[in-house]
């Protein structure tokens, strides 16, 4: 039984630091000839943390990605970048399904960096 918990607890702390690890919204501004790299970080964490993804769905996620990280590398006003995060939270959830949709939006951290949710606060 501890055995279990520890490694549950050991799970999760790594989802977390890796999830926290969001590009500043600066970063990509500075670097909009890397976003096939900030679109690979995204699917990679995704992949780690959700076996059951599809090779379909990556594919699609990182078109979707390539268009947020696109977007931020610009200069974008308080409703535009929400009405991008709002676009690709609707997306994602096309893309996974509701069931994987709604396992990935429990783990804040990643979610608020795959939807741009975390970009948001950075403003």
């Amino acid at each position: 039984m501890r055995k279990t918990i520890l490694t549950f607890l050991f799970v999760t702390c790594c989802i977390s630091m890796n999830a926290q690890s969001t590009i500043d919204r600066a970063t990509i501004k500075s670097s909009p000839d890397q976003v096939a790299e900030f679109c690979m970080e995204d699917i990679k964490l995704l992949s780690e943390n959700f076996n059951q993804i599809t090779d379909k769905q990556v594919k699609a996620l990182y078109n979707l990605f390539e268009i947020k990280y696109t977007a931020l590398s610009k200069d974008l006003t308080e409703k535009e970048l929400t009405d991008l995060t709002n676009s690709i939270k609707e997306r994602t959830k096309i893309v996974l399904g509701d069931d994987l949709y709604i396992e990935v939006s429990q783990n804040q951290d990643l979610f608020y960096r795959i939807t741009g949710l975390a970009y948001l606060a950075q403003e």
